[in-house]
């Protein structure tokens, strides 16, 4: 993979935006690199579904929650 990076300009809600900062502020991280993050979370997510597999929340009780998705 090349390490030539690229910019690009995507449309956000005042929300989504509020949200995407916070986000990154709250994890000490630049907002290009929790979208980074996301993409990366959101292709290994996408190749377990593909593969039958599910994705599962746990809680600090230790209790399971299925994430699903409205697309496939």
């Amino acid at each position: 993979m090349s390490n030539t990076e690229y910019q690009v300009k995507l449309s956000l809600s005042e929300q989504e935006l509020q949200i995407l900062e916070e986000l990154a502020k709250s994890n000490g991280i630049s907002k290009g690199d929790l979208v980074r993050q996301a993409l990366s979370d959101f292709k290994l997510f996408q190749e377990a579904r593909k593969n039958g597999g599910s994705i599962l929340i746990e809680d600090k009780d230790g209790n399971l929650s299925k994430v699903h998705y409205l697309w496939n």
